[in-house]
């Protein structure tokens, strides 16, 4: 009986090379000819013109106001750089189980990559597209700075911009074939999610225990000159390494191809074009719940000796969460991130004030996800019978538990890592008898909650936002399917501002903005809880 591997080398041998297939196809009308992909290159290339150069130049001019050109020109900003690079490539590494870094259509999966030719070949053209697109952003990116820097003054040379962009080079070439080693290993992307929370553990340490000027220091001290090269033949040489690290890059890319699995390849296919579809109906969520990884661990069965129903379902929440432990981390992470931010709202600055209550809040919103299956799962069953005898409502109330006490906990751990240490250590810190930002702590987790609970029970887009909106400057339909699909994150924007603006008033302010803008989030989610019920 012969081998499969052996059948599967006389297949190779007997078919057409692609070249033949190729010719084939656009002698018979099927391919794209050299026009298209010509009007192609021109459609995204004008539209690359006047859409981002825009972009950039406001990009530019940030980056060399007086607080950013500061910090693009300190003495540690070499190794501020390499270490958000170093973060940057774990993080990217860490998500190639969600999305790989190459995820063809499922067709092509299943009748191409299925088929005999190997996949270094079947997916090349992908994965040179990838490191293509992440060399072009790592070389602007690069750009960008150097223009910054300029602009705001500071004498930069032909010297420094050649090698920057020779290590953006590099950089891009690295990114995209360690994206793929996470999309291939396992074991690697496992390895790069440790290390990211380390990092984040680290970088916690040192901002909360004071020791962000011994840090910067060190690494003032420590940096290395290879990345702002001085002379011309120290430029050479740089250029030289960057060359050939992304030329082994592309090359270890070009061979991971090959261990690429069709099994994995068609779950994230099928699961990114069903994402693409539901984004396109404005369905957030559906778009959302469509990427969530399955649980990988069985559910675990706590008998709780109690009639008390609320208590089980508190249990069954938290098993179902534990079921999710790399979310249920990020989620942890998310919300002491969160928490750490609120302080900031006292800040001196009031744009640096806004900032930290926008950021803290979608932190907030989005940790709040993490904790709430239960939610979720209960608002999608309502209009079924039930099986507690209780109203939907009331479940709603009852699985909200589980992600309150959660955030509120992380929340005000998170207020305690910046506001305990900074007190001891710096007297401009504000104290942690300071009420105002404990209040503002719990207030925040209430109110992610909240507009958790009043997301899920929102439901699928009702048919008549998408009647066209006529206006002088062409339809508005988009801007209401836009306000209906984000208006859990636009919420929490708008919810993080009012706390910034009450917080310096004190504890009373905060609860009675907490509790107005409860009071406007009640009524509408049982309006809409009604709407789910009638349908």
């Amino acid at each position: 009986m012969r081998s499969r591997s052996t059948t599967r080398a006389d297949m190779s041998a007997a078919s057409p090379s692609f070249a033949r297939v190729r010719r084939t196809l656009l002698a018979r009308g099927a391919a794209r000819e050299p026009r298209d992909v010509a009007l192609t290159v021109y459609s995204v290339g004008l539209g690359a013109l006047v859409a981002m150069v825009p972009i950039i130049r406001t990009l530019v001019l940030t980056l060399a106001a007086p607080g950013p050109a500061a910090v693009l020109t300190a003495p540690y900003v070499r190794a501020l750089i390499t270490t958000g690079c170093l973060l940057v490539l774990l993080i990217v590494t860490a998500l190639g189980g969600v999305r790989g870094a190459v995820v063809p259509a499922p067709p092509y999966v299943q009748f191409v990559v299925g088929g005999a030719y190997p996949r270094s070949i079947t997916l090349r053209r992908s994965m040179l597209s990838v490191h293509a697109v992440s060399v072009t952003v790592s070389v602007v990116s690069a750009l960008i700075m150097c223009a910054a820097v300029s602009t705001a003054g500071s004498r930069i040379t032909a010297v420094t911009v050649t090698s920057s962009v020779a290590m953006a080079v590099a950089f891009g070439a690295v990114l995209a074939t360690a994206w793929l080693a996470g999309q291939v290993f396992r074991i690697v992307r496992t390895s790069s999610a440790v290390a990211v929370l380390l990092l984040a553990v680290a970088g916690t340490v040192t901002v909360t225990g004071g020791y962000t000027d011994a840090v910067a220091k060190i690494a003032a001290s420590t940096a290395s000159a290879l990345a702002w090269p001085a002379s011309a033949s120290a430029v050479t040489a740089t250029i030289v390494v960057c060359v050939v690290s992304a030329f082994v890059a592309i090359v270890a890319s070009s061979a991971m191809l090959d261990r690429v699995r069709r099994t994995e390849l068609m779950r994230q296919a099928v699961v990114w074009r069903a994402a693409g579809t539901l984004a396109l109906t404005a369905d957030m969520r559906g778009t959302v719940d469509s990427i969530r990884q399955p649980a990988r661990h069985r559910p675990a069965h706590v008998r709780w000796a109690t009639r008390s129903v609320a208590l089980r379902i508190l249990v069954r929440d938290v098993g179902g969460v534990l079921r999710h432990p790399v979310r249920t981390l990020v989620g942890a992470a998310s919300a002491l991130a969160a928490g750490a931010l609120v302080p900031a709202m006292l800040g001196a600055s009031a744009n640096g004030a806004a900032l930290a209550g926008a950021v803290s809040a979608l932190l907030a919103y989005a940790a709040a996800g993490a904790w709430s299956d239960g939610l979720r799962s209960h608002a999608d069953n309502i209009g079924a019978p039930t099986l507690f005898g209780f109203r939907a409502g009331t479940g709603i109330l009852m699985h909200v538990v589980t992600p309150l006490l959660a955030m509120i906990l992380l929340l005000l751990a998170g207020v305690a890592l910046v506001t305990v240490p900074a007190a001891g250590g710096s007297p401009a810190a504000p104290p942690p008898e300071d009420a105002s930002l404990w209040t503002a702590a719990l207030a925040l987790g209430v109110l992610a909650c909240a507009l958790r609970a009043h997301g899920a029970v929102k439901g699928p887009m009702p048919l008549r936002l998408l009647a066209p909106i006529s206006t002088p400057a062409g339809d508005a339909s988009i801007l209401v399917i836009t306000a209906w699909a984000l208006d859990g994150p636009v919420l929490a924007i708008i919810a993080g501002l009012v706390l910034v603006m009450a917080v310096p008033g004190g504890v009373l302010p905060v609860l009675g903005a907490t509790v107005v803008m409860l009071a406007i989030l009640a009524p509408w989610a049982w309006l809409r809880l009604r709407d789910r019920r009638s349908r």
